[in-house]
């Protein structure tokens, strides 16, 4: 069995992926004031963006 192991532009990803999802989630009200009726819109961008990233 192999052992993959992750390159360092992975793992760049992985934490830039990782700290850009979780500030969507730590700072919710500023956010949502300014996204108002749209704010449900921020998770999923954050989804996207999470997505790309892991294809690359």
């Amino acid at each position: 069995m192999e052992y993959a192991r992750m390159t360092g532009w992975q793992t760049f990803l992985l934490i830039v992926s990782y700290s850009l999802g979780a500030s969507f989630f730590q700072r919710p009200s500023g956010l949502i004031a300014t996204g108002k009726q749209d704010a449900w819109m921020i998770p999923l961008w954050a989804g996207i963006f999470g997505i790309i990233v892991a294809t690359l």
